[in-house]
């Protein structure tokens, strides 16, 4: 676990046998069995073991002295994105009790650097990808150097042998990322944050831990294990494990922006988006408010597909994530840093329920196409106000997939929800034979939008606008009566919802519904009750 609140080991995720195992004994009331995964997912500060990690990837000696910790860690995630050759070292050790197995250089080498080796991928070749080949991991194996005290001496520090996020031994090392509270010189290099993981580490762990020590990213699983976070969408969460661990899934959104390495689209404008996999067009769409590209809290929105390393992702589809920059960290499930918005409004991550399904992303199997102010989930701020964000119009899951978005607030509905040159009845259930109005877009294809509505029966020459609530709704206005007599109208939806009407309606509840005999295309207004 890692953030920039407060001073914790930066853990990798805890791997899923382990935490079905954990849960079980848990449940079982076994609680010395399932300790070990429980410590390690809610280790206490404790200032005084050298290599403490406070979320950050500079030393503590590079600002004031008085700078924040959250400061210190927010200078990883704002530095200039790194690209090219990145050098890494790799220093093999071993103990007086115990001692490496054989072939582990080479393993290590191949593990790390290699490129066409290992049909699953190396470390290398992960970031590569991953990366759209911004950056190269490069560097060296060396080793092994054998130390002067047993394992256990060393114990929170280095690294031997399996690691405890697979088998939950408390006499195993737990793979992490660390900083050294002051720089140290060695042969003239600075050296201050590194990483440990096991002689017979994989991929994921590796590629996770590197995540931490050279881009900055955070844990974006719960760190205190209360909710799934961002399950095995990313990385820096679950994904880790994609494949056993050996085919980790690629960072998230939030994170490959943060890098630079897909183009950011900041939307401004109400429109039509083509998106395809994030691994092919490398590119994620940023909504918010009027197109506000400062705000600290937005929406990314990413098409994924299970191809290359995203080989094992729970599902495939449009992910939209709810990112707010100012929180710090995934510990608080009810507002954490970045939300992955789960389709199928079941919330299960935040629930703890598992690591992700393909009831997460969009359609998804409960075919959700729709992402709005009034859909399960919203697209509302945290603090409960309309952020004008839709995602509407969702296809099916493809490599390429077109959607409406928008981000302002609308003077009218969206133009291809009322064909503009049909006839539409809107009846009044209640009084059908006066209470009926036939609707037509008078302006037909040039129209400027609002829908014109002549009357006929006792509304006989009355005209009717579908006018915007600013909540993601319409209302239907008859412009005789002026703005205060109207009557809500869920425009963008075509089945019966309930909707209730404004006080000089009296209690009437109106839905646009489907003609019955014959169901010929046509809508019309019911008024469901009358009070």
């Amino acid at each position: 676990m890692c953030n920039g609140q407060h001073e914790a080991l930066c853990f990798v995720s805890p791997h899923p046998a382990l935490l079905s195992r954990t849960r079980l004994f848990e449940a079982q009331g076994r609680v010395g069995a399932a300790t070990q995964a429980s410590i390690k997912t809610a280790f206490p500060p404790q200032s005084g073991i050298l290599g403490l990690n406070d979320g950050a990837i500079f030393p503590k000696s590079h600002f004031a002295p008085n700078a924040s910790l959250k400061k210190v860690a927010a200078a990883a995630l704002e530095r200039n994105p790194l690209r090219d050759a990145i050098r890494i070292l790799v220093v093999v050790v071993e103990f007086q009790d115990v001692k490496c197995p054989p072939g582990v250089l080479e393993r290590h080498q191949d593990l790390w650097f290699s490129k066409g080796k290992i049909p699953t991928g190396s470390v290398t070749e992960y970031y590569s990808e991953v990366s759209n080949n911004a950056v190269s991991l490069t560097g060296d194996v060396l080793g092994p150097f054998t130390l002067k005290e047993n394992m256990a001496h060393y114990a929170n520090n280095l690294h031997a042998g399996r690691a405890a996020e697979e088998t939950g031994s408390g006499s195993d090392i737990w793979s992490v990322k660390w900083q050294l509270p002051v720089e140290r010189k060695v042969n003239d290099v600075n050296v201050f944050g590194f990483l440990t993981v096991p002689a017979d580490a994989k991929c994921g762990v590796c590629a996770h831990e590197i995540g931490h020590l050279v881009f900055g990213w955070p844990d974006l699983y719960d760190i205190d294990q209360s909710s799934a976070g961002i399950g095995n969408w990313c990385l820096m969460a679950g994904g880790t494990w994609g494949g056993g661990g050996d085919r980790p899934v690629h960072p998230s959104a939030w994170c490959k922006s943060n890098q630079k390495w897909v183009e950011t689209v900041v939307e401004d404008t109400n429109h039509a988006v083509t998106l395809r996999d994030v691994k092919t067009g490398f590119k994620v769409h940023r909504l918010w408010r009027d197109g506000d590209s400062k705000s600290p809290e937005y929406f990314l929105v990413e098409n994924r597909q299970t191809t290359g390393s995203d080989e094992f992702l729970p599902g495939r589809g449009l992910l939209i994530w709810h990112i707010d920059n100012r929180v710090g960290s995934n510990a608080d499930e009810n507002h954490p840093w970045v939300k992955l918005m789960q389709a199928d409004g079941l919330d299960q991550l935040k629930q703890n329920f598992a690591r992700g399904d393909d009831g997460d992303s969009y359609p998804g199997h409960t075919d959700n196409r729709k992402f709005s102010a009034l859909s399960n989930p919203n697209s509302k701020s945290y603090g409960g106000e309309d952020t004008f964000v839709s995602v509407t119009n969702i296809p099916i899951s493809s490599p390429t997939m077109t959607f409406d978005i928008t981000v302002k607030e609308g003077d009218q509905p969206p133009a291809d929800k009322f064909d503009t040159k049909t006839w539409y009845r809107l009846k009044n259930t209640f009084q059908p034979a006066t209470h009926c109005l036939d609707v037509v877009n008078d302006n037909g294809a040039s129209s400027n939008g609002f829908l014109n509505m002549a009357a006929t029966g006792n509304f006989s020459g009355q005209h009717w606008q579908l006018k915007p609530n600013g909540d993601g709704t319409y209302f239907l206005r008859t412009l005789f009566l002026g703005a205060s007599r109207h009557l809500g109208v869920q425009s963008d939806k075509k089945t019966p919802i309930l909707e209730p009407a404004n006080e000089s309606a009296k209690g009437q509840y109106w839905t646009i519904g489907q003609w019955d005999h014959p169901q010929d295309g046509t809508w019309h207004l019911e008024v469901r009750r009358r009070g």
